[in-house]
């Protein structure tokens, strides 16, 4: 199990909240009251739906040219200095409903923008400050977790404080917003909207894959760089975590135009397809100069204008891609940026290769990784199985959760699971523990009773509590089942108070121990079906993985492995390893990636092993395609692995010898063939048994 430390984000919310509640003690009067209209963190245009009062367009950036020339008193005058002259202002840039933002330098003469609130509290009601310190709060976070990846992310540097004023620091970006560009120009050219939006939509990749939804894309959040270098994504005022296709209250504000229908409602689905949305719309303004009719007349029966109907120079491909990303229902559209994208530029390998480039050149650029064990949860070569993942990361959420992942080894089942962990431990504020059986020796599984003492009193290990085995433990009047049942529910569960997320790794280690297995199966299935009715067991999800088909004769009532949510590792598809062939700086084509699948499949790991000799131009795809197979490619430990581990069952190591030299299949006996399917040599097709990938069958026919 990882050590739980707070992260970044738990340390700036912890930080203002610690600001708000002295703010209080030291301030007791009434604050100032304020419309409910007005949304904390976003332009002024934002509005929640059926509002018919217009408001102003004044934007919370760092644009120049966007200064806010109200008439009321500022919080802080230009010239004034923020910790001891850390920061000085020079001018208000914008202001909403409590927050206002300033232009400032620090003592070196670099800019920055400076987000905090406005002095007037003498009317305002506590209640509307507890939601302005919520945004506050909750921007900061945001920004935390998405600045830094990516280039077209506004970036958050610091939280201060001044006096009883939290205060964050951003990054100053010298440029124009999308909306006052267009407004001065008419419309864009299609090949200038286009790179915009692509460089917008890596920010929203990156965004989606920290769990955030941004719900307010639109022009007057994006500003294009001065200095050439692109468009970035601001404003995080609304942003809010999500669960694929989860129903949840969101409060409904909305940017007229740029909103899709879901965001009109209290209670709605909310995916990663509501920020398509705004990104189509945004592109529509770009190209045609007129803000799109809102989802909300659309949805009346007033209908949506074609692009390409106001400017004839958009393609048919472009002008698709819009009407796809701004359909009414949210299924009906990509269901990804990245899917949008593709639609947009007609081209997948190409938008893989335009995530690559932005994020490469961000703080955080991508380094070359070599292909061992489990990808880190921060590394840009795992490829998410889109029929797979979102479904592990939206069941855990869930109490008395279940997940069976079955795959072949280097496969990706652990890599899989620390993610479903992380998702987990980000959401549910979760304690999380990592059981791997091949940890398990003779001594451990030798009883039942050794056995579930071993499993408790490693989970008390990883969750750094005492184990408590010779209090808790009852030999003379309880099964070891009963007891470990006890230990959980009247100790560990109890003491952690909080979900407990248990995964358990390589589970067919013990299918051969008859007088382990099917107890320990059964207890499983005990949990889960208690989980159902008992608040103390919905706090424990499980997370179960193994590399083989269960061959044990389990009750059907007893067995773990008919419940729950069935996950089986696919192999890579063909625009997958594109993609993956983009993030090792490879320009490829379809050619070279069917060729290089040819020797190896789909299998992620040996397709990461082969692009990684070749990014390090220590091998060319015409020498690994016509060497591999022997005891010097590149292959040759990975192949060395399973020659030894053959050589230990002659036996075995005959079967296979059969297998790879037998063109049509050969049909094994069940031992057999699950002993070769769980070190990943086969795959079964119907009833037949063939080598997993031609690699295996060119080096062990020989």
């Amino acid at each position: 199990m990882r050590e739980r430390r707070p992260s970044l984000c738990k340390f700036i919310k912890s930080f203002i909240n610690t600001i708000f509640r002295g703010f209080f003690s030291s301030n007791p009067q009434n604050l100032p009251r304020e419309s409910p209209e007005r949304i904390y963190g976003a332009p002024a245009n934002l509005r929640l739906p059926n509002q018919n009062e217009e408001q102003s367009n004044i934007p919370e950036t760092g644009a120049v040219g966007q200064q806010n020339n109200t008439n009321n008193t500022l919080t802080w005058q230009p010239g004034y200095q923020l910790k001891s002259g850390e920061f000085i202002i020079e001018r208000e840039l914008g202001r909403g409903g409590f927050g206002i933002t300033y232009l400032a330098q620090d003592k070196n003469g670099s800019r920055f923008v400076l987000k905090t609130i406005i002095n007037q509290v003498e009317e305002q009601s506590r209640e509307k400050w507890a939601e302005f310190w919520e945004n506050l709060a909750n921007e900061a976070v945001k920004l935390a977790q998405c600045g830094g990846r990516n280039p077209h992310i506004v970036k958050l540097y610091k939280i201060i404080r001044e006096r009883e004023f939290p205060c964050i620091v951003m990054e100053y970006i010298e440029g124009l917003t999308l909306d006052s560009i267009v407004e001065a120009r008419g419309k864009l050219e299609q090949k200038e909207a286009i790179e915009y939006i692509t460089q917008i939509g890596t920010a929203l990749t990156e965004i989606h894959r920290q769990g955030l939804l941004h719900r307010d894309v639109k022009p007057l959040n994006i500003i294009v760089r001065q200095d050439g270098s692109g468009a970035v994504l601001i404003d995080f005022g609304i942003a809010r975590k999500f669960a694929s296709g989860v129903t949840k209250t969101y409060l409904p504000a909305v940017s007229p135009g740029f909103a899709p229908i879901e965001q009109y409602r209290w209670r709605s689905i909310q995916d990663t397809y509501t920020d398509v949305y705004g990104l189509a719309a945004t592109l529509y303004f770009a190209l045609t100069g007129q803000k799109p009719v809102t989802a909300e007349r659309r949805f009346n029966g007033i209908p949506l204008t074609p692009p390409n109907q106001i400017n004839s120079k958009i393609s048919q491909r472009v002008n698709w891609a819009i009407m796809q990303g701004m359909q009414l229902k949210g299924r009906e559209r990509p269901r990804s940026i990245e899917a949008f994208l593709g639609e947009l530029l007609g081209d997948s390998g190409k938008v893989a290769t335009v995530i690559l480039n932005d994020r490469s050149s961000s703080n955080h650029s991508r380094a070359l990784e070599y292909p061992e064990g489990p990808v880190g949860i921060d590394s840009s070569f795992y490829i998410e199985r889109p029929e797979v993942d979102p479904l592990c990361y939206q069941a855990i959420l869930k109490p008395g959760a279940l997940i069976r992942i079955k795959a072949p080894k280097l496969m990706g089942k652990t890599s899989l699971i620390n993610r479903i962990l992380n998702v987990a431990d980000r959401e549910l504020d979760c304690r999380t523990v990592q059981l791997n059986l091949l940890e398990t020796n003779e001594e451990v599984l030798s009883s039942l009773k050794n056995f579930l003492q071993w499993f408790c009193a490693s989970t008390a290990r990883a969750l750094k509590l005492p184990h408590q085995l010779n209090e808790l433990w009852d030999d003379d009047f309880l099964t070891s089942t009963s007891n470990c049942t006890n230990y959980f529910e009247d100790y560990l569960l109890t003491q952690i108070d909080c979900p407990l997320v248990l995964s358990l790794d390589e589970v067919d280690r013990i299918f051969p121990y008859e007088k382990i297995a099917p107890d320990f199966f059964a207890l499983l299935r005990f949990w889960h079906e208690k989980g159902k009715n008992h608040a103390v067991w919905q706090q424990l999800r499980l997370v179960v993985a193994h590399s083989t088909e269960v061959y044990l004769k389990l009750k059907t009532t007893q067995s773990p492995f008919n419940v729950g949510i069935p996950v089986e590792l696919p192999e890579l598809t063909p625009g997958q390893v594109q993609e993956l062939a983009s993030r090792h700086q490879l320009v490829w084509d379809d050619t070279q990636v069917r060729a290089l699948m040819k020797l190896v499949g789909g299998h992620p790991h040996l397709l990461r092993r082969a692009m990684y000799s070749i990014a390090r131009e220590k091998v060319t795809l015409e020498d690994l395609l016509s060497n591999t197979a022997t005891s010097e490619g590149i292959y040759k430990d990975h192949l060395r692995r399973f020659d030894w581990s053959l050589k230990q069952d002659p036996h075995l190591a005959s079967v296979f010898k059969k297998v790879v030299t037998t063109e049509s299949g050969l049909e094994l006996d069940s031992s057999q063939q699950l002993r070769l399917a769980r070190m990943g040599l086969i795959k079964v097709i119907g009833n037949l048994a063939v080598p997993r990938c031609n690699l295996y069958r060119q080096y062990f026919s020989h």
